[in-house]
């Protein structure tokens, strides 16, 4: 795994790249934002990605999905072969939309709003076997994405910023605080605690006060420690992020308390921008409200 995906693994951690290499995801309906998705998805490197999509190809069908070239044959079949060309590695296969998808995959990322297929009924079962599910419908040149990863979904980093680090010039306990000096001025984002890692040890620090390339603490160091880290060489620091859990909503919640962003999409007008999130709104919340399904997901 190491050398097939060392590029990403420098962007996005061994941590993460392991998580996706154990990924399981399921994706329904492959027009242009299924298809994209599978692509990143493959790219990525996930274990398994499993595809539905029965329709036959046709002219209109093929605008939407640039890797089709022969009529009469199944979307799914047809785009198959194209993705397991980008990574041989990822085992891509079709799956029947049936309740089998709940043992088999560990997100269903959903990209058509169709009669047979209702959206709420899917993400409640999804919720009910823990199953992550995202939502994502293309409206026009707008779009509307929903995500539930369920309850007590762990955050491990709340901003995606590189971890700081910095070398310890002195470090002194004065009038019951702690004094830290550092090599160069730093910013610590997220959550303002570091640990040592020369020499290592295993209690975070929160941060109460930086000033300049000082950081101060609240609290005098235990002296045992605070030898132990005079007598390193080279003493360096990291950057903490501490995790937290966050509470995601369903569907059909969100359907029903619906809070419009303060990002404006129209650059002529908010309020504009008001009417176009109203329509998108609209749009699924009418589908949604009069779909009769066939399929009981």
């Amino acid at each position: 795994m190491n050398e097939l995906y060392s590029r990403q693994i420098g962007t996005i951690g061994v941590d993460t790249m392991e998580k996706l290499s154990n990924l399981k995801v399921f994706i329904f309906n492959l027009d242009t934002i299924g298809l994209e998705i599978g692509k990143s998805l493959c790219l990525l490197g996930i274990k398994q990605l499993y595809v539905n999509d029965q329709r036959v190809i046709n002219d209109f069908i093929k605008g939407n999905n640039y890797t089709l070239k022969d009529k009469d044959k199944l979307v799914d079949v047809s785009t198959i072969q194209y993705l397991k060309q980008l990574n041989p590695y990822v085992d891509i296969s079709y799956l029947p939309f049936s309740y089998k998808i709940y043992e088999k995959v560990d997100i269903v990322i959903q990209t058509k709003h169709t009669p047979n297929y209702n959206p709420i009924d899917i993400n409640k079962n999804c919720r009910k076997h823990n199953i992550k599910y995202i939502l994502c419908l293309s409206v026009g040149l707008t779009g509307y994405i929903f995500s539930d990863f369920g309850l007590n979904h762990t955050i491990l980093d709340n901003n995606g910023e590189k971890y700081k680090s910095n070398y310890v010039k002195s470090i002194l306990n004065k009038n019951n605080k702690t004094i830290i000096e550092l090599n160069e001025k730093t910013e610590f984002y997220s959550d303002l605690s570091f640990t040592f890692i020369n020499p290592p040890i295993n209690i975070i620090y929160k941060i109460d006060n930086i000033i300049e390339n000082k950081i101060i603490l609240n609290n005098e160091l235990d002296i045992d420690i605070l030898n132990s880290i005079k007598n390193t060489d080279n003493i360096q620091i990291y950057e903490v992020k501490i995790p937290y859990i966050i509470n995601h909503k369903s569907l059909e919640e969100m359907l029903g308390n619906i809070v419009y962003p303060d990002q404006v999409i129209n650059i002529d007008s908010y309020d504009k921008t008001l009417e176009i999130l109203e329509d998108i709104y609209t749009y699924i919340h009418s589908k949604t409200e009069n779909l009769n399904s066939k399929h009981v997901l």
